[in-house]
């Protein structure tokens, strides 16, 4: 058989926005750049190249990288796919070539070995390795497909996106493949070994330094020790992070108060390295988005996304209520230091259709703008949804639901439709109904406008034993997070500790005959919207 030409190309830029000069960091005394190279090179029988911009801010990365012997090419900044092709005008059309990134050092050459056999045994046209859809951590990663596809896309696509990452026409072209290799596993998804912020560079900074030879340690030992040390044993990201809690003293049964802007900052960077992907937040949550947003600037932006509400709009003219939709988008933005919002809600879902619909057509605006990435509401009841639902625009919608609320069922079949229609993401609030349910305080439930309580209780303790679950709010919690059409659960915390212990509930495993037992608990009562919604709480 004839012997492929393989060529590992590492793409590595100085002018990283949130950890400037990562590249030039070190890991066991070496460069990350640098060792990403030896790591890839390493009892392996390919060339190594490292590709970075002709700009000046590059020059120290160049001169490091001929100082280890590795060789440099230096092309485009922004064009990214001409600087791949440039750098590889001496070799032939079927030559493989295999992308990485400098951020990336776990990768090694057994690892790029087996991904580019797959590419070769199955005559694929291109092939990657990376995070849930591998089954590996996010980070050890690879893409790999021949010089004379990356030469095409170079003469057929002008587009941006497509000129910064390289692959985007060819995978549009001839399929998005991904690979499963001998380190794939489900146990590794939730892991994270890329180095993006600072707190990622602490973390595999940490890994390498129990290893005795960086440039020789496996992926399989680099993964291994991540396990080790993770936070968080399982995926979290069906879990939405609630910020109410964290800019107010929030909740019927929170006994904790505020937690204080230390306390925010641990919780928050805790969820992020437990892959939880959402904050939930809004204007009307006190100091909350100014926490988030102080955060965020302390390295940790891209991490998880973040979903605000707008004001509570004044009723007012349209031409005012207009400028109060700007106004609140602007303190969104500055309290959160976000450019662009990921996510911004309509706190209430008459503003779908009030002041002749101005108040969405602005939110439709400040979308083509870029403002804004994602359309939401956050809907009441169920008549609210039905018209969110109607709402082509709408991407996100948030609503109550708990394992004593089912005023939604008849919508059930409406909702599943419209997720296989169109890209919208549904997150359940109210889990706990703000902690209620856990509650055994008879006066709170009456707060709830509930005299007699005590056959809730009850029966919530008895479904909690009959299930197997050892408290009230893992059956509340599991219950809600294995409603198929419920994308995430927004829980709020005071504390780290409880925080984990949301993880770990989020996290327990169900087997199926489990899901079908949840599935089908349903309370022997009816609650009223006045128990149902803490709007009419006493």
């Amino acid at each position: 058989m004839k012997q492929e030409n393989v060529v590992v190309c590492i793409q590595a830029r100085t002018n990283s926005s949130r950890l400037p000069g990562k590249v030039m960091l070190p890991i066991s005394g070496i460069p990350l750049s640098v060792l990403a190279a030896q790591r890839a090179a390493y009892n392996a029988s390919y060339e190594v190249r490292v590709l970075t911009s002709e700009e000046a801010s590059d020059d120290h990365l160049a001169s490091i990288l001929c100082d280890y012997g590795v060789r440099c090419y230096r092309g485009s900044l922004d064009n990214v796919l001409q600087r791949f092709v440039e750098a590889l005008s001496d070799l032939s059309e079927d030559t493989i070539i295999v992308r990485l990134t400098a951020d990336n050092v776990f990768p090694d050459a057994s690892f790029i070995n087996e991904l580019v056999s797959q590419y070769t045994e199955n005559c694929l046209e291109y092939i990657c390795a990376n995070g849930e859809k591998s089954q590996l951590p996010y980070g050890l990663s690879a893409e790999v497909t021949r010089l004379r596809y990356l030469r095409e896309a170079l003469r057929n696509t002008s587009e941006l996106f497509d000129l910064e990452h390289v692959t985007p026409y060819i995978r549009r072209k001839y399929g998005d493949n991904h690979a499963r290799t001998e380190l794939s596993s489900d146990e590794f998804v939730h892991l994270r070994c890329t180095i993006d912020n600072l707190d990622d560079y602490l973390q595999v900074l940490k890994v390498f330094k129990s290893c005795d030879d960086a440039v020789s340690v496996t992926s399989r030992e680099l993964t291994k020790k991540l396990v080790e040390i993770s936070c968080c044993k399982g995926k979290s990201n069906s879990l939405v992070l609630g910020g109410a809690q964290l800019g107010l003293s929030y909740g019927i049964n929170n006994s904790t108060g505020q937690p204080s802007s230390t306390e925010v900052i641990d919780i928050l960077s805790y969820a992020a390295r437990a892959g939880v992907e959402f904050i939930d937040t809004a204007r009307v949550y006190g100091n909350s988005e100014e926490l988030i947003g102080s955060w965020l600037k302390s390295g940790w932006q891209g991490r998880c996304q973040i979903i605000t509400k707008l004001d509570h709009l004044k009723e007012s003219t349209e031409e005012n209520v207009v400028l109060e939709v700007e106004n609140s988008i602007l303190k969104s933005s500055l309290s959160l230091g976000m450019k662009t919002l990921d996510v911004l809600m309509l706190h209430r879902a008459d503003h779908l259709t009030s002041h002749s619909g101005a108040v969405f057509r602005k939110l439709q605006s400040l979308k083509a703008d870029g403002r804004i990435k994602n359309i939401g509401v956050s809907v009441q009841t169920p008549q609210e949804i039905e018209l969110a639902l109607r709402t082509e625009d709408v991407s996100f919608i948030q609503l109550p639901y708990n394992i004593l609320d089912h005023r939604w069922d008849y919508l059930v079949p409406a909702i599943r439709k419209a997720k296989t229609s169109r890209s919208l993401t549904i997150h359940a609030r109210s889990v706990l109904l703000q902690g209620l349910l856990v509650s055994e305080d008879l006066k709170l439930w009456e707060k709830a406008n509930l005299k007699e309580s005590k056959v809730i209780i009850e029966w919530l303790k008895k479904e909690s034993q009959e299930q197997g679950f050892a408290t009230i709010s893992e059956l509340c919690i599991s219950y809600v997070r294995n409603v198929d059409w419920i994308d995430g659960v927004v829980l709020g915390c005071e504390t780290e500790r409880q925080l984990s212990e949301n993880i770990k509930t989020i996290n327990m495993h169900h087997t199926p005959n489990n899901i079908v037992q949840l599935k089908e608990i349903k309370p022997p009562f009816e609650l009223d919207e006045s128990t149902l919604n803490p709007v009419y709480w006493r």
